[in-house]
């Protein structure tokens, strides 16, 4: 199972790729990061924790991007059916989305706790430097700083 983290960034202000290296390579100094672009600026990465280790796949959408805008739609039909204090402020970020990234854990890694936290910093970081929130998969609605603001529930 592949679990997909979600940073929802209010700048359209492109993050330095450099930036985000030094950062992550604080807490993971063996990291090694690929970036491809083109004349938006990166578009996808390849984040390797260690040699021979499946690369984590992070993406940047631009928000004028027709395919996102549905994807952020299906966000806001979801917030819709939420009943919590804080489902209109994060709907309303959500619809003023400048530019999406998602991040895919592969399988290989989901289990790990170095790549969830991984993960974690990467959201955390790209969420504070484009005054966004993030979301992961079964768990909900992050601040910027880790708090959560809207837990994901599951009907079993």
């Amino acid at each position: 199972m592949i679990q997909t983290y979600r940073v929802f960034g209010l700048s359209d202000a492109e993050p330095s790729p450099a930036s985000l290296l030094t950062y992550l390579r604080g807490h993971y100094p063996a990291l090694v990061g690929h970036f491809k672009g083109d004349d938006l600026g990166w578009l996808r990465a390849e984040l390797i924790m260690a040699p021979h280790a499946p690369a984590i796949i992070l993406e940047r959408f631009l928000g004028s991007e027709s395919e996102i805008r549905s994807q952020l739609n299906t966000w806001v039909a979801w917030l819709e059916t939420v009943e919590h204090p804080r489902r209109m402020s994060i709907t309303d970020q959500v619809v003023e989305t400048q530019q999406l990234f998602t991040l895919q854990l592969p399988d290989e890694l989901h289990e790990r706790q170095d790549a969830r936290e991984l993960a974690r910093l990467v959201c955390q970081y790209l969420a504070q430097v484009t005054n966004g929130i993030y979301q992961v998969d079964e768990f909900g609605f992050f601040s910027s700083d880790g708090l959560l603001l809207i837990p994901e529930t599951r009907i079993v």
